[in-house]
């Protein structure tokens, strides 16, 4: 059983397309682009997981999310925290 005590917020940073925010539970805020390569990234991980079968492991589709931010669009994590 996990059990989420706060919300997580990732604050994303790219070069030249500007910045992006994405706390847990809401829409990502930021950018036309952060939010255009948030969302296709999304589209790529779930795919992912699902040729996988592994619907259940949304962490799985978050880290894959993630990887796609950085290596396909070249976003970087500029801070993560959590509230409480």
């Amino acid at each position: 059983m996990v059990a989420l005590t706060g919300c997580t917020t990732i604050i994303w940073k790219h070069p030249i397309k500007g910045d992006g925010k994405i706390s847990t539970m809401r829409s990502p805020k930021g950018s036309d682009s952060f939010i255009r390569d948030y969302d296709i990234c999304g589209k790529i991980a779930d795919q992912y997981v699902n040729n996988l079968d592994k619907v259940s492991d949304p962490c799985l589709a978050d880290r894959e999310r993630i990887k796609c931010m950085k290596n396909k669009y070249g976003w970087k994590i500029k801070n993560k925290y959590t509230k409480e």
